[in-house]
């Protein structure tokens, strides 16, 4: 979302709350750190047909704005942003924020973002991209179900506040898909999947 000095004040306070977005709101997660330079982010999960949605949200000014050359413009005001042949990662990198806020990895929702990032990537044989992000969960060679499970478990559960609770049960739901598609196909019980008929 390319954003300036006319953008509406309770937009900069709650971008989410204006998008609409289909599902229920689990969580959201502000990462200062992700962001590009004078702008913001936010990690936004809603629940689809009981699994977990990541959605990044990018505040982004826009005086550096420009769509990526693996991105679609989707709505625009005026004029759009330029174009870029630069894709969305390269293109964050140039304007990235020296901003560190939000980088603790243990944080509860980090821990969250980071074993459905994992899965989605086991789920994909994505070996590069899981072992990626499995090294900020402090495994640097990747993991399987099980122990994002543990994770899960012994890292999220247990330091959640109520609140996150639909969170963690939807996470635990995506575990057990990820799971019936590359394994066994057992839950975190040891039983069949839950939707096994």
């Amino acid at each position: 979302m390319a954003v300036d000095d006319t953008t509406p004040q309770s937009v900069l306070d709650d971008p989410v709350a204006g998008l609409h977005l289909p599902g229920r709101l689990l969580f959201t997660r502000g990462k200062p750190c992700n962001a590009p330079a004078g702008g913001g982010y936010v990690t936004v999960c809603v629940e689809l047909a009981a699994l977990p949605i990541l959605i990044d949200l990018y505040l982004w000014p826009v005086t550096t704005a420009a769509i990526p050359s693996d991105g679609r413009l989707l709505l625009y005001r005026e004029s759009p942003p330029p174009r870029t042949g630069l894709a969305f990662m390269p293109l964050l990198d140039q304007h990235r924020t020296p901003d560190s806020t939000g980088a603790d990895a243990n944080h509860p929702a980090s821990i969250l973002l980071l074993v459905q990032l994992a899965a989605k990537y086991l789920a994909r044989g994505d070996g590069q991209r899981h072992v990626a992000i499995t090294r900020h969960l402090g495994f640097p060679s990747g993991v399987e179900i099980v122990t994002l499970r543990q994770i899960l478990d012994e890292r999220a559960d247990q330091a959640a506040t109520e609140v996150m609770r639909p969170a963690i049960n939807a996470a635990h739901r995506l575990l057990d898909l990820v799971d019936t598609v590359t394994g066994d196909g057992l839950t975190r019980d040891g039983g069949p999947p839950r939707n096994a008929r």
